[in-house]
């Protein structure tokens, strides 16, 4: 009878760390996805501007040429 209490409390134990460890592992892998899209969201925002200061810039150029 003791024999399966302490198995049954390995079991238990095994489960918990096995828990924590997937939380811990979890945790790590969303503050990386979150570096990771808040990184891609910063290189698209600076493209996006730079594509629009050409627009811009070549407006004026047509607008002034055209005059």
């Amino acid at each position: 009878m003791n024999n399966f209490y302490l198995k049954n409390s390995l079991f238990i134990r095994n489960i918990m760390i096995v828990y924590v460890l997937v939380g811990i592992l979890a945790s790590f892998l969303a503050d990386f996805h979150q570096n990771y899209q808040n990184s891609l969201q910063a290189e698209n925002a600076n493209k996006f501007s730079r594509v629009i200061s050409l627009g811009v810039a070549y407006q004026t150029k047509q607008i002034l040429t055209s005059k």
